[in-house]
This record gives C-alpha cells, sequence and structure tokens, in this order.
C-alpha cells in the first residue's frame, strides 16, 4: 500500500524527516481511523509539505507499525512521552494526539528526498492528511 501524508509545514516536520531526527510519525484520533491497521511493514509513505501544496518532497519505507488499543487519556500521554525523541512533536502536534482514544506509530527507513513528482489534483478521501492509494504511476505529473 501507499501512503501520502501532509506535514504541516509550520512544525518543520519534513525537514526533520530528511535529516533523520524524526523517525517516527504519529496519527492519533478518538475512532480508528486511517490510518489505523491501515499501514504495514514495507509500505511506501510519501510526504507532501501541506494540504495545498501537490509536489511530492520525500519517501520512505515503513518499517515497523505500532497501533494501540483503545487508551485512556493518561495512557495516550505515557505513550506519545515514551516516544517524544522520535517523534519531535510540536507543542501544537503534542496537543492534537495527545488523549486521543487510538494512535497509530509509525517507524520509518530509507528516507529519500524526491524531486520533479507532483500529484496532478487531490485525491479526495475522507480522511485529509493521511491517503490510501493503490498505486501512485497516473497520479503525478513528471
Amino acid at each position: 500500500m501507499i501512503h501520502i501524508v501532509y506535514l504541516d509545514s509550520r512544525t518543520n516536520a519534513l525537514e526533520l524527516i530528511l535529516t533523520g531526527k524524526k523517525t517516527i510519525i504519529a496519527k492519533g484520533s478518538m475512532g480508528q481511523r486511517i490510518p489505523y491497521k491501515r499501514i504495514e511493514e514495507g509500505d511506501v509513505m510519501y510526504f507532501i509539505e501541506s494540504k495545498r501544496d501537490r509536489e511530492i518532497k520525500a519517501r520512505a519505507i515503513v518499517t515497523k507499525v505500532y497501533n494501540s488499543g483503545k487508551l485512556t487519556e493518561e495512557e495516550s500521554y505515557k505513550l506519545l512521552d515514551k516516544y517524544k525523541a522520535d517523534l519531535r512533536l510540536s507543542i501544537a502536534q503534542y496537543k492534537k494526539y495527545a488523549g486521543k482514544s487510538y494512535i497509530t506509530l509509525v517507524s520509518l527507513n530509507a528516507v529519500q528526498k524526491v524531486e520533479n513528482r507532483i500529484l496532478k489534483k487531490q485525491i479526495n478521501q475522507n480522511n485529509d492528511d493521511w491517503l490510501l492509494v493503490d498505486f501512485l504511476d497516473g497520479l503525478v505529473e513528471v
């Protein structure tokens, strides 16, 4: 499976990923939303820096996935704190994910900068910051 993940450009997450300082991506929600149990080791992730931008800036391979069971608010804080150094969350991101019932943590490897790959159009899915696609060919301009 291929995952297209929109990163908040205000958090400098892309630069942290490219420099190897951020090695885990988090997604949290009150319900079991994408990517919960829809991402596996070996999947490919492509990163776009903001929702308005269509340029793919980096790619990585998923090396490990952790899908929490239903968490209490305290358990979600403890989980994020445990992986704090690898997550490198901004204060706003921490507040966004802390307290969520379900958290997915995705470890990254083989991170590469990508150039000259632009999505032809926005892909319409219910979850606007994490998209699942079966293939990238046909969706990008080269």
